[in-house]
Order: structure tokens, then sequence, then C-alpha cells
């Protein structure tokens, strides 16, 4: 029997771009995206049989972890976003990464108001909308 996530209360999704320890407790609580690297595979699979909310993605080619970041913002907004979720994000927990000034920018981009350090990365939050839809 395949479990859902726990969901939590506020959209939240999280962006793993540095190996983290607690990626399969994260996975419980919310859709993570993480790099697509050996030791996570072997996680992935454990957990893709209880839960879809872990999606990996290939790293790129001596990218740093603020640009790997940075190239995956898009994807995560178009799969979790206004015009692609009922519910769609408004906090980002991000791993393996401080914010830095490009960071911020692209955030704010995407309506980002507010950025909070974290021990691991950084949180971001922003109110979510939803698109109008014709009549």
């Amino acid at each position: 029997m395949r479990r859902r996530y726990q969901k939590s209360s506020s959209n939240e999704i999280a962006i793993v771009v540095k190996p983290y320890l607690g990626l399969q407790a994260l996975a419980e609580k919310m859709p993570v995206w993480a790099l697509d690297l050996p030791h996570y595979r072997n996680i992935a699979e454990r957990i893709w049989k209880d839960t879809p909310s872990l999606t990996l993605f290939k790293p790129g080619v001596s990218l740093s972890p603020e640009q790997e970041f940075l190239g995956i913002l898009a994807t995560v907004d178009l799969h979790h976003g206004d015009y692609s979720s009922e519910e769609p994000w408004c906090v980002l927990n991000v791993y393996g990464t401080a914010v830095t000034e490009q960071i911020s920018a692209s955030l704010k981009e995407y309506g980002v108001t507010t950025i909070t350090p974290t021990v691991n990365g950084f949180r971001a939050s922003r109110v979510a909308t939803k698109p109008l839809t014709e009549t």
C-alpha cells in the first residue's frame, strides 16, 4: 500500500543541492527535489515504494550548489507553482547552499518576500496566488 507524505500546512517544497542526511525524513513531510547522487538513488528507491514525494534531478557538470539551485528553480515552480497546482508552493526549504544576491534576485521573480537563513541553507516564503480563470 502506498502512503502519501504528511502534507505540510503551508505548501512547502524542499530543494536539496548538496548531500543531506535527513533526506528520507524530509520526503515524509513534503515534496523534495534532490540531486541524483548514487547515495540518494538508493534512498529514493526505498522511498518510492511508499510515497512519490521525492524527485531526483541530474546534477550539472562542475556546478556549485548555488548554480544547482538556480538551475532547478524554474522546474520546481513549473511543477508546484500557481499554474500547475491547486495548492501552489508558499515555502521553499533549501538545503545545501546559503542565500546569495543572485538567489535572492531570482526568488523575488517568483514572488518571494521573506528569506531566512537556516543551519543547512535557507527558507524562502511567499504568498501564493491562483491565476484568474476566464468565465
